[in-house]
């Protein structure tokens, strides 16, 4: 999904938003920067997880999944290829480095990500969130198409109230590292490469601060 939005005496941005981990949306992405032709890209992980995704793409090395993830990628295979890392974690860097474009992540820096964690989400919640692991490997989605999916694979792991509560901060985080560096303005045309969860609400949150869908 893509928004092309506009605020007079602002940068322009672009907002992509991907499914983590299907090599389909790697190549939208791609296709969209070529399109685009930013000055700079922000993303929606940490800065650590942006060096180490470089780092990934400058010698490649083996990535531990989780549970968690692997259930994920087996469930989003019935919608096509899926790559670890993911593609527009990947192919954003890629970018970045083949055409010294700035990528800048705007998620929490992992050591607040950490504190914050240990003081949202109970011990009580963890181990829920371990029995539900082997509900979901017994569930199969059914959803027509992979942003479906998305949907309801968030609804479910996000039902108990710490986790939802560490997306929200999460998304707090974002728009205000988006606000701030459309703010400083150091450059006039952005890409903004988020995680399908978070499109709808980047938008949403630009709309509200006077940004409109360009109409040329």
């Amino acid at each position: 999904m893509r928004s092309d939005l506009v605020k007079a005496g602002s940068p322009a941005i672009t907002v992509f938003g991907g499914i983590k981990g299907l090599k389909r949306d790697g190549d939208l992405l791609k296709e969209t920067f070529s399109e685009v032709k930013p000055d700079a890209i922000l993303i929606t992980i940490s800065p650590e997880e942006v060096e180490g995704i470089i780092d990934f793409v400058r010698e490649p090395f083996r990535m531990t999944l989780s549970d968690y993830e692997m259930i994920y990628g087996v469930n989003l295979r019935q919608y096509g290829e899926v790559q670890t890392p993911s593609p527009i974690y990947v192919d954003s860097a890629e970018i970045s480095l083949k055409y010294h474009v700035p990528l800048i992540g705007l998620d929490m820096p992992e050591e607040e990500f950490s504190h914050t964690y240990s003081q949202t989400v109970s011990t009580w919640e963890l181990i829920r969130h371990s029995v539900r692991k082997r509900r979901l490997l017994r569930s199969r989605f059914k959803d027509d198409t992979p942003e479906k999916f998305v949907e309801s694979w968030n609804k479910t792991v996000n039902s108990i109230k710490g986790f939802r509560k560490m997306e929200l901060l999460r998304m707090q985080e974002i728009t205000s590292g988006i606000d701030r560096i459309l703010g400083e303005a150091a450059y006039n045309t952005y890409l903004l490469v988020a995680e399908y969860e978070f499109y709808p609400d980047i938008v949403k949150h630009l709309e509200s601060i006077g940004y409109k869908e360009n109409s040329e």
